[in-house]
């Protein structure tokens, strides 16, 4: 039975390389992978846990097959569902806008009544502003990576927020995704 969709968008690769570390961490025959530029959102809506993967461009731009879909959020059938958000950042280049594109993602899916999972810590990150951090500001709304700053980091980021999504879907679900 699958469980879990990886939903995301890349235009150099690193995040569709996070996507694919993101996948590896599941048990096998638990995890479907979609790609933005070949996918409509609307793949996402028969998963109970859906992980989207989302860069920030520039200064707090969306990546280009976010913006192609982005309209398609406001019809995105969730509600009930749970979803875990990462994102991609370099938050020295871009310290004002770090992380903003996951954290508009979040918003917008919160607004179609999906159920986050999956904040991270904001400590051992180094930026100015992020729209990506929860209301209390000690969190990111999702996992944040920055393969240009820490990419000897975000392997071990990956392998740690993936089994913390496995641990907080089975406490709200009961399913579990490692058998």
């Amino acid at each position: 039975m699958t469980s879990v969709c990886i939903y995301f968008g890349s235009s150099t690769g690193f995040t569709e390389m996070a996507a694919e570390k993101i996948y590896d961490e599941f048990s096998e025959g638990y995890c479907e992978i979609f790609n933005a530029v070949d996918d409509g959102l609307a793949v996402v809506e028969k998963f109970p846990l859906i992980i989207f993967g989302i860069p920030t461009w520039d200064y707090g731009g969306l990546q280009e097959d976010w913006q192609a879909r982005w309209s398609e959020i406001d019809s995105l059938q969730i509600t009930g569902k749970y979803f875990a958000v990462f994102g991609m950042g370099d938050q020295l280049g871009y310290s004002a806008w770090y992380q903003d594109a996951m954290g508009e993602l979040h918003g917008k899916l919160i607004q179609r009544g999906g159920l986050p999972i999956g904040c991270w810590p904001n400590e051992g990150h180094q930026f100015t502003h992020s729209r990506g951090l929860t209301n209390e500001g000690d969190f990111f709304v999702g996992l944040p990576l920055d393969d240009t700053n820490q990419n000897e980091l975000s392997a071990t980021r990956i392998s740690e927020w993936c089994q913390q999504l496995i641990n907080e879907f089975y406490e709200a679900s009961g399913v579990d995704l490692l058998t």
